[in-house]
């Protein structure tokens, strides 16, 4: 496992190295077959092209190492561990699933990848990595914003609840709050639980 891993990694390495080798060997022909006066010019372009062209080729390599090392290296060790696995290192939890979870509120960007569903004991579960952002607008700027990042896990539990359990990182003024005037979730009582600790840092 690990030496196909190795041997994944090292073929990127050269591929990147060989981008870097043409690109350099093309603007040294341009610098010999551009007059002396607009070497600087083809130096300075062929200089920044080169390291676009080389920029490009190094984040593909690296994709396809992260995803031989998910396939190779990741999904083999849940296999050992969990039953039933199935993954989706592409894509993850949809929009709406999200949503209907009353968690995390959605803003204007929402990204999700690598889906794992298995079973562990029986007890089936699904989980995701999503990200959440907001692109905040304040007359001539524009920002992005992130609200949530992280993983996302759904656990279907054998026993029946039939109430909402709500648990959240306190937040000026409460801005975090899931439940909106839509909302199928009804109206939260606040408790307190017998650790203080617990209590401050949690709603």
């Amino acid at each position: 496992m690990f030496e196909q891993l190795e041997q994944t990694r090292k073929k990127e390495v050269k591929n990147v190295l060989i981008s870097l080798a043409c690109v350099v060997l093309i603007v040294f022909i341009l610098m010999m077959v551009t007059p002396r006066y607009d070497r600087m010019m083809v130096l300075m372009f062929g200089g920044i092209f080169g390291l676009v062209i080389v920029l490009v080729v190094a984040n593909q390599s690296k994709k396809k190492f992260m995803m031989a090392y998910k396939q190779e290296f990741l999904k083999k060790t849940l296999e050992k561990e969990f039953d039933q696995v199935t993954v989706n290192f592409e894509e993850g939890f949809s929009e709406q699933q999200i949503r209907d979870g009353h968690l995390v509120n959605l803003y204007d960007r929402f990204y999700s990848d690598d889906y794992i569903s298995a079973t562990y004991n029986d007890v089936a579960f699904e989980c995701s990595d999503i990200k959440i952002e907001d692109v905040v607008r304040s007359g001539k700027h524009t920002s992005v914003v992130t609200r949530f990042q992280g993983l996302y896990l759904k656990v279907n539990l054998k026993k029946n609840f039939r109430g909402w359990t709500v648990v959240r990182e306190k937040e000026f003024l409460d801005n975090g709050n899931p439940r909106s005037f839509w909302s199928e979730m009804p109206e939260l009582e606040k408790i307190n639980v017998e650790s203080e600790e617990f209590n401050q840092k949690f709603s």
